[in-house]
């Protein structure tokens, strides 16, 4: 609750702020101020924790396409490891949704509620995810990345 309503006065004092930077004639720096998500980008994966080299990599992928991040996870994360996660993605829109569905029934139900998917990523081995990857594949029109912390050790 008390991140959710830090993120809400963050809106409210970019809001004041872009429209003082508009008073001034900073057109520019006004809309970036207030710029909204191009759309989602969706992690998903399961387990006790998440990497922090795998939410870095997801933070770029969010700042380079414009998007807000909707994570999926199926797993009992700690408040401490929420506490990292959320260090390591300050600056971006992020919703958590920690599920106890299998993620191969939570996720595409998941999927359908959102607009504008700009990506899927999911983490995990690559093995488990193959028949999976097919069938969101089908049914969403959007790039769909499987990665694991091995492939970003480089």
């Amino acid at each position: 609750m008390k991140k959710r309503w830090q993120r809400f006065t963050k809106n409210i004092e970019d809001s004041f702020a872009a429209t003082a930077f508009a008073e001034a004639g900073e057109f520019d720096t006004a809309r970036g101020l207030t710029s909204a998500p191009k759309g989602w980008i969706v992690l998903a994966g399961q387990g006790a924790k998440l990497s922090q080299q795998i939410c870095t990599y997801v933070k770029e992928l969010c700042k380079s396409t414009s998007s807000a991040l909707q994570i999926i996870w199926r797993g009992n994360l700690s408040a401490e490891e929420l506490s990292e996660v959320d260090k390591v993605l300050k600056d971006l829109p992020v919703e958590v949704n920690v599920v106890a569905e299998d993620l191969e029934k939570e996720l595409p139900r998941q999927l359908r509620q959102l607009r504008r998917i700009v990506m899927v990523v999911l983490t995990g081995e690559k093995s488990r995810f193959r028949s999976f990857f097919s069938k969101v594949s089908s049914e969403f029109a959007c790039p769909l990345v499987i990665i694991s912390e091995k492939d970003l050790k480089g």
